[in-house]
């Protein structure tokens, strides 16, 4: 969010500096007028100093740029300014993760929640809803780095029974990432 060497923030419309001219074939009135701006929320590719994109190197005196300075905010700039879908999905799954909501509706007359029981050796779905899926990801992510004892500690995402929340339970739930079992 603005914390680097060039002082820019590669989200579009978030801080003083943000990326406002991303190489992407809808939002680019640089190239254009007649386009429209890219909205708030967009995220670019950022810094590359393994790039053979000429405009990243336009302002280089020396013809490449040091790491984190390789990088510039123009429509032509397709290694630096990019806009994906990985990349952005990544910042939307960062920020559901951040905001604590649950997307799912709540028990209404209309939506009942069932309970499914938990099946032996299917501890990877933490949430017990049947499905090894993101809300399980989310689960473990929001306890990472905790142990027995602290406030966050959540028993069901230490899944090596290791009195702690770390890469091994992520890499156990990862293997059974997708599994769905019927009741």
């Amino acid at each position: 969010m603005g914390r680097n060497p060039l002082l820019k923030v590669y989200v579009s419309g978030y801080g003083e500096n943000p990326m406002k001219y991303p190489h992407h074939r809808f939002f680019c009135p640089q190239a254009d007028p007649l386009y429209p701006s890219v909205p708030p929320g967009f995220v670019a590719s950022g810094p590359n100093s393994g790039t053979l994109d000429p405009w990243a190197y336009a302002g280089s005196k020396t013809g490449r740029p040091a790491a984190q300075t390789c990088y510039v905010d123009h429509v032509e700039s397709f290694m630096t300014n990019s806009v994906t879908i990985s990349l952005n999905a990544a910042l939307a799954w960062v920020t559901y993760y951040l905001d604590g909501s649950d997307p799912r509706p709540s028990n209404t007359p209309t939506n009942p929640v069932t309970t499914i029981p938990t099946i032996p050796g299917v501890v990877e779905d933490i949430n017990n809803d049947g499905t090894v899926n993101m809300h399980d990801v989310v689960i473990i992510a929001k306890a990472f780095g905790t142990v027995p004892g602290d406030k966050i500690f959540d028993k069901r995402c230490d899944l090596t029974n290791d009195n702690g929340i770390n890469m091994a339970d992520v890499m156990i739930l990862a293997l059974k990432f997708g599994f769905v079992y019927s009741v």
